[in-house]
């Protein structure tokens, strides 16, 4: 299998956004309540994605994703600076999901590992803080 990492585009917001909301019900089955996982949106999820996408250079916020030689997107990472004032960290990245359905784990670390270091080293950032929520 062989990964393509990109910047997204605002034509990517559903893929993104179906990897999002499919990446949740997956992860965190069991954790986070049913009814929550269920309430999940593809649609509510593409508009908050369209609108990261659309004002994403403004924000200095960077969404990347990774793909298949399909075209079919498995992974995004998305980030920026850093929005705590933290003196050490100088980018954030609060999100990297990878689709793990019919893909081998293998990819999905791949993915992310790649994502990550080619977005930080475009964006200047030598220390990066990863936010959980």
């Amino acid at each position: 299998m062989c990964l393509i990492l990109r910047e997204a585009r605002l034509e990517d917001a559903f893929a993104i956004a179906r990897v999002h909301v499919d990446t949740w019900r997956t992860t965190y089955r069991g954790i986070v309540p049913d009814d929550y996982l269920a309430s999940l949106s593809y649609q509510k999820r593409e508009s908050s994605w369209r609108q990261m996408l659309s004002t994403a250079a403004e924000c200095q916020h960077f969404i990347y994703v990774a793909e298949e030689k399909t075209g079919q997107i498995i992974a995004f990472a998305d980030g920026g600076p850093e929005r705590t004032n933290n003196p050490i960290y100088k980018g954030a990245v609060p999100y990297t999901e990878c689709l793990k359905a019919n893909t081998p784990t293998v990819y999905c670390i791949q993915a992310r590992t790649a994502i990550i270091p080619a977005v930080l080293k475009n964006y200047g950032f030598k220390t990066t803080l990863k936010e959980f929520k």
